[in-house]
């Protein structure tokens, strides 16, 4: 009981303090500053960059996408 006591206070204090440096390089990073990145943490900032500029699709577009490919804009309207 003792033992997990410690190792949950341990890893609680260890997640908080990772996310805080994590937050201050990417604040510092966005600002402008001059960030030397570590090389381990320059590929979670590029696969992220790609991430963010790739254009996001929902799922409404891509229904509308499918009608207008079958040429059933409306498809609740009765054809004549």
């Amino acid at each position: 009981m003792v033992a997990y006591v410690v190792g949950s206070l341990f890893l609680s204090i260890f997640s908080f303090s990772c996310t805080a440096i994590l937050h201050c390089f990417i604040m510092a990073e966005d600002a402008g500053c001059n960030v030397e990145s570590p090389a381990s943490l320059k590929s979670f900032l590029d696969h992220n960059d790609k991430k963010e500029s790739s254009p996001k699709e929902t799922e409404m577009t891509d229904k509308k996408d499918d009608a207008a490919k079958d040429g059933d804009e409306k498809p609740n309207e009765m054809k004549s």
